[in-house]
């Protein structure tokens, strides 16, 4: 199943992205609730992607996601993103040194 994905320009948090999922060529904002709408904001398109029952992918759960489409028309999906910074041997040397002066 061919499907286009767009991404929300609102976010609950800094961390998280919202990206709507829809029947390629179809319209996102004929798909979904007014009030969904008013929550995701402006919707940009990113990619087109063909999404089969049984594939993996990273932070999708495809079963459900398809379930929604043909159910619902559409599928809101949430990613969380969180860096998390871990000194190198190299940057705990640079550390020490601007700390000795």
């Amino acid at each position: 199943m061919e499907v286009d994905v767009y991404k929300a320009s609102k976010r609950p948090t800094p961390q998280e992205t919202l990206y709507v999922f829809v029947l390629h060529g179809e319209i996102p904002e004929e798909k979904l609730p007014p009030e969904e709408i008013r929550e995701l904001g402006f919707l940009e398109r990113v990619k087109t992607i063909d999404l089969e029952s049984g594939q993996k992918r990273i932070g999708l759960n495809t079963e459900e996601a398809l379930q929604s489409l043909n159910e619902k028309g559409y599928y809101v999906q949430s990613t969380h993103f969180v860096i998390r910074f871990t000194p190198t041997a190299s940057s705990q040397s640079i550390h020490e040194s601007v700390n000795r002066r």
